[in-house]
């Protein structure tokens, strides 16, 4: 499996990029349901988050969120909206099914099908580490982070 090395601001974590991936699609479908007007959100998603979504960035995910995070506004933002993530989570229950998660699937022919559905807690997780990085609470660089479910 691959994996990405997650950064903000110097400080980050190691992560399959699949829970990124994924952790990257629920965050843009539950934008998407708020009908939201944050335009730079909007950008962010168009033209950044939405080609990790689908696994266009496979071993060298960048989140840019040095890039798109550049003030305390939209750093509070993002974090509310990784919070309104994990919530609708929540009501999903304890587990992906693997149905939903071939939902995911952008590329039929170079991905393996999901056979067995996913711990809900596994992106849910993953998403509390990218709270903690963005919050900065994040050990620092001496401290091993590794993020891999």
């Amino acid at each position: 499996m691959a994996t990405s090395y997650i950064a903000y601001k110097e400080k980050g974590f190691w992560s399959n990029d699949t829970f990124v991936e994924l952790s990257v699609d629920y965050i843009i479908k539950t934008f998407q349901a708020k009908s939201s007007e944050t335009q730079w959100i909007k950008d962010y998603i168009d033209q950044w988050l939405f080609h990790i979504a689908k696994g266009n960035f496979l071993g060298f995910i960048d989140l840019g969120f040095d890039k798109y995070l550049i003030d305390e506004n939209r750093v509070t933002s993002f974090i509310d909206l990784i919070r309104e993530t994990k919530s609708y989570l929540l009501t999903k229950g304890d587990w992906l099914s693997h149905q939903e998660l071939n939902l995911f699937i952008v590329h039929d022919k170079l991905q393996s099908r999901w056979s067995a559905d996913l711990p809900t807690d596994t992106i849910s997780k993953t998403l509390d580490k990218l709270e903690l990085l963005l919050l900065g609470e994040w050990p620092s660089q001496d401290e091993v982070a590794i993020w891999k479910a």
